[in-house]
């Protein structure tokens, strides 16, 4: 599967999950046709999920291949990507979520719920109070470290800022080696939890990256603001929020420099061993 594909999968299963179903009842669709007159969370990766007209199921969740649809579903439809096909008779008691555009519904389909289309917009300027919190949480961190373990951002900070070619493809690497890794542990159904924390860390990981860079940014802005490391660390971890924030609002190329800093940050957490060791390139005898 290519990453884009891993990427849907990964949140078509994470959705699932997080729409209350019982993960021992799941049907994942993995290739092959396939028909269902009754299951609990519908995952579509590949192959064909059909539903007939006396059929029916809680929630369905698209990320590759094709969902046909007849009978009822008593939850939302989500399309990720694939095909999502609402024929005659069909009814969504819940939202049709069509944020791969890949969903058609035909003449006498009922959704009962909102139907959307494309990737939901989040409207940032009035509602900025979790990013800020975010930054707020991320800069007391900063501070922390500062206090009681500055050389572990420091160490993490320089590998970045001296190895950054080297850092951006080992953090390529261990995010695309993770990410295939918990949508393997989430097909299994059993392991879908540790899959859950297994992400939860990588999200751990790029804070700690953002605390790293904010300490790095901290200790050149110190000499001109005369303050105390501690609370340069915390300005710095700041700015680096404020930084990312305004290259995501840039089209296309701001999005991909942000994602390079991030994957830089994280290939140097790892190669430090989250700055408990300096990163020293490989010589040549």
């Amino acid at each position: 599967m290519t990453p884009i594909v891993v990427f849907l999968v990964a949140a078509a299963l994470l959705l699932a999950a997080g729409s209350g179903a019982d993960v021992s009842t799941m049907s994942v669709v993995l290739d092959g046709d396939h028909t269902y007159e009754q299951a609990d969370a519908l995952v579509v990766v590949n192959g064909t999920a059909t539903v007939p007209a006396d059929g029916g199921v809680s929630n369905v969740f698209v990320a590759g291949g094709t969902a046909r649809i007849a009978g009822t579903v008593t939850g939302d439809v989500t399309v990720l990507g694939g095909r999502a096909v609402l024929e005659s008779g069909a009814v969504v008691t819940g939202d049709l979520d069509d944020i791969g555009n890949g969903a058609t519904v035909a003449p006498g389909a009922t959704i009962e719920g909102q139907r959307t289309s494309g990737v939901p917009q989040v409207d940032r300027a009035t509602s900025p109070v979790g990013g800020s919190l975010v930054a707020l949480l991320l800069a007391g961190v900063a501070a922390l470290f500062a206090r009681r373990a500055p050389r572990l951002p420091e160490t993490v900070g320089d590998a970045a800022r001296t190895h950054p070619v080297v850092c951006s493809v080992v953090g390529s690497l261990v995010a695309s080696l993770l990410l295939v890794l918990f949508v393997a542990m989430a097909f299994t159904i059993v392991l879908l939890p540790v899959s859950l924390l297994g992400l939860l860390f990588g999200l751990l990981v790029v804070g700690y990256t953002a605390v790293a860079y904010g300490h790095l940014l901290g200790s050149r802005l110190a000499p001109y603001l005369g303050c105390r490391p501690a609370l340069a660390a915390a300005l710095g971890t700041l700015l680096y929020v404020g930084l990312l924030t305004a290259l995501n609002a840039v089209p296309l190329v701001g999005g991909t420099l942000a994602l390079l800093l991030t994957l830089v940050g994280f290939g140097a957490t790892f190669v430090t061993y989250f700055g408990l060791a300096p990163y020293e390139p490989p010589t040549l005898a």
